[in-house]
């Protein structure tokens, strides 16, 4: 996490450092990303840099935070009305999600490369991400167990494990398909999901069919 020193710089100074920052790792995975060429962009000592972060770990793990957070501020902001349709929710939580992508395409083309990642400091990150998503779904499914919204004879971790894995299993599909095309506009800082929106948006309707039939009361 950030030094004093780095949460002192003034806001410009911390913003140029953050655009820089992601920029490097949307264009190289973790082991390529240089903290040298992030210096020689912003045109400070290499020195600086660890005046900020411990090392380069610690800097990608505040960045991975900012992303997240960003990313929560959207999707919190719509939440799960009572007596709302659930699906329909969670379909329009991913349509909130390519609404993300347009707008903050650096934060989510560092997103996905973590996706692709295979350094163990990317993994670990992805496993706490997904052991929050769990926690999450676990609290509001048992409310809607409760409710007898969703089946009661299907172990609710399970359930929990299905679906997050599920939405998980979609996002990769979706990349596998477009791998190569989705990798260069990442590392160009563009936006990548609008190119198949429809492509996209289907396929969620098809996924919310399947989960609906077998997780519905």
């Amino acid at each position: 996490m950030p030094k004093d020193t780095f949460l002192n710089l003034d806001e410009e100074k911390r913003q140029r450092f953050v655009q820089a920052a992601f920029e490097e790792f949307c264009k190289h995975d973790f082991q390529n990303a240089s903290i040298s060429q992030i210096v020689k962009k912003l045109g400070i000592a290499k020195g600086s840099v660890y005046q900020y972060f411990e090392n380069k770990a610690d800097l990608y793990l505040y960045l991975f935070e900012l992303a997240q957070l960003k990313k929560a501020e959207y999707v919190q902001a719509r939440p799960l009305k009572p007596g709302e349709d659930f699906f329909a929710w969670i379909e329009e939580l991913w349509t909130i999600g390519l609404r993300f992508d347009l707008e903050h395409p650096l934060y989510t083309g560092f997103l996905y490369n973590i996706m692709r990642e295979r350094d163990p400091v990317a993994k670990t990150l992805m496993k706490e991400n997904r052991q929050r998503s769990e926690t999450y779904f676990k609290q509001l499914f048992m409310g809607f167990q409760e409710q007898g919204i969703l089946r009661q004879d299907v172990d609710l971790d399970f359930m929990v494990f299905f679906f997050t894995q599920s939405a998980q299993g979609l996002a990769e599909y979706l990349f596998q398909q477009h791998d190569q095309e989705n990798l260069a506009l990442v590392r160009e800082g563009k936006s990548f999901m609008h190119v198949q929106q429809e492509e996209i948006m289907a396929l969620v309707r098809q996924l919310s069919t399947l989960l609906r039939s077998g997780m519905m009361s």
